[in-house]
């Protein structure tokens, strides 16, 4: 029997500043998704394998962290897809002006979607993803994981007066990280 070899990628999301606290977090199949179309617009079909194989094994909101298991040698590929995760608005904007100079040439109604394309631009948040972690195996993945759940959460305690809600919280993503297979 021949053993997958794998890598787990441990990836820090954030949002900008101005959409950080009314953006929702991706959920794992959200996550998924963003990741495969990064990938296959960054690579094409030659990634497809990288793409289907990725999974993402542990999303939260709170801590804002992501674990991936990837196949070893599509590590890098996905390293490089999640570095380009990274939405810049300026680069939105810039299509949209291109998008309504093109419009114009054509004697197209470029005030409508421009339009649109704005007010779409304006509620989606710029998401930065970047990895923290790689790690050879599921046992060094969740040693990292849980020492940066802490350090989270180490915070969120004091700041709440050792509040037994948010203690009894950590117990249980602890929980759940030891339990990823």
């Amino acid at each position: 029997m021949v053993r997958h070899k794998a890598r787990w990628l441990l990836v820090q999301v954030d949002f900008d500043k101005k959409h950080n606290k009314k953006a929702s977090f991706p959920s794992k199949k959200e996550f998924a998704l963003m990741i495969r179309q990064s990938i296959s617009s960054s690579f094409g079909l030659a990634a497809d394998g990288a793409a289907m194989e990725t999974q993402v094994r542990f999303v939260n909101p709170t801590t804002r962290l992501v674990l991936l298991r990837v196949p070893r040698e599509f590590c890098n590929m996905v390293r490089c897809s999640i570095t380009m995760l990274t939405r810049n608005i300026s680069d939105d904007v810039a299509t949209i002006a291109t998008a309504t100079s093109k419009d114009d040439e054509t004697g197209g109604s470029s005030s409508s979607s421009t339009k649109r394309a704005l007010a779409q631009l304006n509620r989606r948040p710029t998401l930065v993803a970047s990895v923290i972690s790689v790690n050879g195996s599921a046992r060094t993945a969740k040693l990292s994981t849980m020492a940066r759940i802490r350090k989270v959460y180490r915070q969120r305690i004091l700041d709440n007066d050792r509040d037994p809600k948010v203690v009894e919280e950590l117990h249980s993503l602890l929980r759940l990280v030891q339990n990823i297979d």
